[in-house]
């Protein structure tokens, strides 16, 4: 860690007295690191002097940022007696970080003071991504929401995903599962929803394919068809004028000619 020479302060100037921002042009610390030596140019009155300002120490921390499956290295300057800890939110330049690791030697902690890190890691959050899962019919789909960290989702809510209302089942935060209630983005690790039908889409009635009436009536007690289709002949020959073998018909069904007595009438005939 290398201790910053500040590229200005706020001094009483030596020369009009005013109180205001001086430039620094080149400075070094004590010995004890608590004030600085340096020459100073008053924006005020452009008076270029040297002074020893009494300040508190700072310091410069190797910081890495992590955005999606990229990473960067920057440095981060800080006071050398300020307390950091894992989960704290903070602003480098333009981005609202937060820090995820805290490196001092060999080991991560969860909480040090800036004198004591050897490396910083952190998350960019200006945005944030909150996996979703979207369960339509037998199907499952993923999808990316981008959020603000202190959005709240709820359990039941209608969220608009690809298009598709799509209701909030539950949601995994932090090795549990929330049936119910709501929870803040940042704390969220994946959303489960299911997609609402669209009632533009669905047919009439809701019902899927539509049959025309029924021409065959069925058994209720053996579960099978009875009768014949309409218009179909019921006898074994369709032309009642056909040539038929000989024998009685009943107009409906044809019945077979007679084969003479039985056995038994033939042999009473010959007792007599």
């Amino acid at each position: 860690m290398d201790m910053q020479v500040p590229s200005a302060l706020n001094l009483h100037c030596a020369k009009c007295g005013q109180e205001g921002l001086h430039d620094v042009v080149r400075g070094r610390w004590g010995k004890k690191g608590n004030s600085l030596e340096c020459t100073v140019v008053c924006k005020a009155c452009g008076a270029t002097y040297k002074t020893t300002a009494e300040l508190e120490r700072n310091i410069r921390v190797p910081l890495i940022i992590s955005h999606m499956e990229t990473s960067r290295k920057e440095t981060l300057d800080l006071d050398e007696s300020e307390e950091l800890q894992v989960g704290q939110e903070l602003f480098f330049e333009d981005e609202r970080l937060e820090i995820t690791a805290i490196e001092t030697g060999p080991r991560r902690v969860r909480s040090a003071p800036a004198s004591n890190i050897d490396t910083l890691w952190a998350k960019r959050i200006n945005t944030i991504r909150v996996k979703v899962s979207i369960v339509h019919r037998n199907l499952t789909r993923t999808a990316d929401m981008w959020l603000d960290p202190d959005d709240t989702i709820s359990v039941g809510e209608i969220l608009e995903l690809s298009g598709r209302p799509c209701e909030v089942t539950s949601m995994r935060i932090e090795g549990k599962n929330l049936r119910k209630g709501s929870a803040a983005a940042r704390d969220i690790r994946r959303v489960y929803t299911r997609e609402k039908s669209d009632p533009k889409r669905r047919r009439p009635g809701g019902q899927g394919r539509v049959r025309g009436p029924s021409n065959r009536s069925f058994n209720r007690s053996s579960g099978r068809p009875s009768g014949r289709p309409p218009n179909r002949p019921s006898g074994r020959y369709s032309n009642r004028n056909s040539n038929r073998p000989s024998g009685r018909s009943n107009g409906n069904s044809y019945d077979r000619p007679s084969r003479g007595p039985s056995r038994r009438n033939r042999d009473t005939r010959g007792d007599r």
